[in-house]
């Protein structure tokens, strides 16, 4: 799956959507769009857009 090539912080509970991509890993908060298509990842003082 795709949420496993991302390395998220152990740290924290990570929460998923339905289908298991990531939302939260506790640091970052994942944007996703059309199922499984990044769209932004944000936190830590970072935006990024794809």
């Amino acid at each position: 799956m795709l949420y496993k090539n991302f390395n998220l912080n152990d740290d924290n509970a990570t929460t998923y959507d339905q289908i298991g991509n990531p939302l939260n890993d506790g640091t970052y908060t994942y944007t996703w769009e059309m199922g499984r298509q990044l769209a932004a990842i944000s936190g830590n003082g970072n935006n990024i857009s794809f």
